[in-house]
């Protein structure tokens, strides 16, 4: 059974939460037109193989 506020499209409440976390922080402002102006890109995640690189692998 899924929680109501996590089906497609019933955010608001969650927005709402974490807005008002983030006015209560030091820099909240700043991140609140950050998030909203999407000036930070989104993080990219690699994938590194260290397959074969070891001395002592099996």
């Amino acid at each position: 059974m899924r929680i109501p506020l996590l089906y497609r499209g019933e955010y608001s409440q969650w927005h709402e939460r974490f807005m008002n976390y983030l006015e209560e922080q030091t820099y909240g402002e700043a991140m609140i037109n950050s998030i909203q102006n999407d000036d930070q890109p989104l993080p990219i995640i690699a994938q590194v193989s260290l397959a074969g690189t070891a001395q002592n692998a099996p």
